[in-house]
């Protein structure tokens, strides 16, 4: 399954898919012979998550403050579909003070149509830093230019 020419990076699941736990420790595997990623978590025995890279329309870092900003200007739509159910995590341990977590987002346009997001944060493997600009040059991205509306 994991090729030569794949990527695979270990991540701490945060939200977005609904067999994994939260905080479980994960590989994220870009199979670039099946074009799309594969989520496996390391210990829980659950079916690994597969997702198509043709579904991925972006992925980006964001900090806790972003998460939180977006949630104080009231704008829970676009930070539910920016962030998933990451929002409402990064809500409920508001008021400790640790240091502000930064966090990997994916977003993906599920088979139904709605728009999803996976989030993950590092746990010691500094790749997946690189993950970001791998999945940037496996996704289409619409082209920039003006739309008349």
């Amino acid at each position: 399954m994991f090729g030569k020419s794949d990527f695979k990076v270990r991540a701490v699941y945060c939200d977005g898919i609904s067999t994994f736990t939260t905080n479980a420790l994960m590989n994220v595997i870009i199979n670039k012979d099946e074009n799309q990623l594969t989520f496996e978590n390391k210990f829980d025995k659950v079916p690994n998550a597969n997702l198509s890279v043709d579904k991925i329309t972006n992925a980006a870092w964001i900090t806790e403050k972003e998460v939180k900003d977006a949630s104080v200007i009231g704008n829970a739509m676009v930070g539910g579909i920016l962030f998933g159910g990451l929002g409402a995590m990064v809500g409920a341990v508001k008021g400790t003070k640790k240091k502000s977590e930064t966090y990997f987002v994916i977003n993906y346009t599920a088979s139904d149509g709605t728009l999803k997001a996976i989030s993950m944060k590092p746990h010691g493997d500094l790749k997946l830093f690189k993950l970001e600009k791998e999945l940037k040059q496996l996704i289409k991205v619409a082209p920039i230019e003006e739309l008349e509306l």
